[in-house]
């Protein structure tokens, strides 16, 4: 004999129905406040939600796109760096290049401790500035290859 199977039945959709739920941005859950809406606020949300999120990712294609276009067209020469410069602009975009560059430093330092400490690797922090014109850097590892020390007096 075959198990029957159980059939539920949805509720048909109220409109009008509330829902309550709790919002806050602090981990302290007595924080939180509660607000009601109903379901066709909410329906109309997440309706309104999805096409948001579909035309963001357009915009966002189509402005890496347009990034990709004047960065070629600016490096053959086919747009003067003042036309690409007035584009970007208009369309907040940063006109750079990222690279990861890899070198080693050899630092030598002078340094003074208080008597019976002495320094160790853990004491130091290692930051790369970029000079270079409307550049930045950011570290994104960096290792202590070798680390020793002289007494001198």
């Amino acid at each position: 004999m075959t198990n029957p199977i159980e059939v539920k039945a949805w509720p048909t959709y109220d409109a009008s129905a509330t829902i309550v739920y709790r919002g806050g941005y602090d981990y302290d859950l007595s924080a939180y406040k509660t607000y009601t809406a109903t379901a066709l606020q909410v329906s109309e949300v997440f309706a309104t939600v999805a096409p948001l999120r579909s035309a963001v990712e357009v915009y966002k294609s189509q402005h890496n796109s347009l990034r990709d276009f004047l960065i070629e067209n600016l490096e053959s020469g086919d747009i003067s760096p003042e036309t690409a410069q007035e584009i970007s602009e208009i369309f907040g975009i940063e006109l750079s290049k990222t690279y990861q560059v890899t070198m080693q430093v050899e630092y030598t330092a002078t340094i003074s401790v208080p008597i019976g400490d002495e320094p160790s690797e853990d004491d130091f922090d290692i930051r790369i500035d970029y000079n270079g014109t409307d550049g930045n850097a950011e570290t994104d590892d960096y290792s202590i290859e070798s680390f020793d020390f002289e007494e001198t007096f």
